[in-house]
């Protein structure tokens, strides 16, 4: 075989290799771009709904807290520990500080109020 149709040869199969390459290479790129902005966007969005999730529940914890205080310093008599409300409950112990465990759905928040000064609210 001469040295110009070896040329020749080796010259046609590079080229059909190259835009074979540039095709697969652009095709597996564009793959990768698109699921990895999906897996993003997934992510995210669980993040987002867990994150509300979080907050919504602090947030009724907090409103059942202050729900209670307020009974208990207006000299309510609690016959049964834990106290339920309707969106959670609350166990209390009495020592120095009123010890506050609060509830709502799988979320558990743990208070601490302070009793000193606050004895004369009690009936």
């Amino acid at each position: 075989m001469g040295k110009k149709v070896r040329e020749a040869m080796f010259s046609k199969n590079i080229k059909k290799f190259n835009n074979w390459g540039g095709v697969f290479l652009s095709t597996m790129l564009l793959a990768f771009l698109f699921s990895s902005c999906l897996l993003w966007l997934t992510a995210d969005y669980q993040t987002t709904v867990e994150d509300f999730k979080n907050i919504r529940s602090f947030y009724l914890a907090r409103t059942i807290k202050e729900l209670f205080l307020y009974e208990y310093y207006d000299g309510a008599v609690f016959s049964e520990n834990p106290v339920v409300y309707n969106c959670g409950t609350v166990q209390f112990k009495e020592n120095q500080q009123l010890e506050l465990i609060v509830r709502v759905g799988k979320y558990r928040y743990d208070f601490k109020e302070e009793l000193k000064g606050t004895d004369f609210l009690r009936n």
